[in-house]
């Protein structure tokens, strides 16, 4: 056994570097505490099915669920969606477009919520249920020049025909949005060069199709600077592919003629 002399003596030669080597070692324990042990999580969860269509917006989804924070609030910057295609492997991202509300509408005349997204907290004892429409930033960008293009091409059409509108609204029970459809059908859609462009772009870039597809879906947080994610598949039949093909169409008609239907596939989460 050690004599207090030989103690005094061990603690005087080794004293400070054995507190400086405790003093280390504590602040990486509780920095490890802090980002492993402690560190807020993120859970996701997903809700109902999956909302798939194309627009002038491009391919775009729409996913809702629940966001909930473990430990302490989480603060969300920037959510994406990475969809991969399960019959060629071609990776498509999604950005954020516009949050929607959470509230069902009972009737077509019930107004549509739509919000500019951006970051929000989760509180730890307050889940954060979203509901958010995504899009193809990239091949949106693609359609503008052509949609822009075709807008200004139906712009200029109308003003050639004014003459021919003005006596065709003359007929008993015509309307101007009756007779401007049988114009765009009839001449517009026909023979303009601008609107064969933009019907060759948009389905063109139309990569949905009837098989399988695989969804990340990433929430990216500060404070800590994290990824969180959660992966889900579904799959979209051919009769879905038919019917978002003619989505093109309705884009088409939506520019020259104003508010018209989409087609929305819902497939389910698999």
């Amino acid at each position: 056994m050690l004599s207090w002399t030989e103690i005094l003596d061990f603690l005087s030669k080794y004293g400070t570097l054995i507190l400086a080597t405790y003093g280390i070692i504590q602040v990486w324990l509780i920095a490890i505490w802090k980002h492993f042990i402690w560190s807020s999580r993120l859970s996701i969860f997903k809700t109902g099915r999956i909302e798939v269509s194309y627009s002038n917006f491009g391919p775009t989804l729409a996913l809702n669920g629940t966001l909930r924070a473990e430990r302490k609030t989480v603060f969300v910057r920037e959510i994406t969606v990475t969809l991969t295609k399960q019959r060629d492997g071609s990776v498509h991202r999604f950005e954020w477009t516009a949050f929607r509300s959470t509230q069902l509408r009972i009737a077509a005349s019930d107004p549509i919520t739509l919000e500019l997204p951006a970051g929000f907290n989760v509180s730890f004892d307050h889940p954060y249920r979203y509901h958010i429409f995504f899009s193809d930033r990239q091949t949106r960008t693609e359609l503008e020049a052509p949609l822009l293009k075709l807008q200004e091409a139906w712009r200029r059409y109308l003003i050639s025909k004014r003459d021919e509108i003005a006596k065709g609204l003359n007929t008993p029970g015509q309307t101007q949005e009756t007779f401007t459809a049988y114009l765009y059908d009839s001449e517009f859609a026909r023979n303009s060069s601008e609107h064969h462009e933009a019907w060759d772009v948009l389905t063109r870039r139309n990569y949905w199709d009837g098989g399988s597809y695989r969804l990340r879906f990433v929430a990216q947080t500060s404070a800590p600077e994290r990824d969180f994610a959660a992966e889900w598949s579904f799959s979209l039949t051919e009769q879905d592919f038919e019917a978002l093909r003619l989505n093109a169409v309705s884009t088409l008609r939506e520019i020259c003629l104003g508010q018209v239907q989409y087609f929305f596939a819902l497939p389910d989460y698999e």
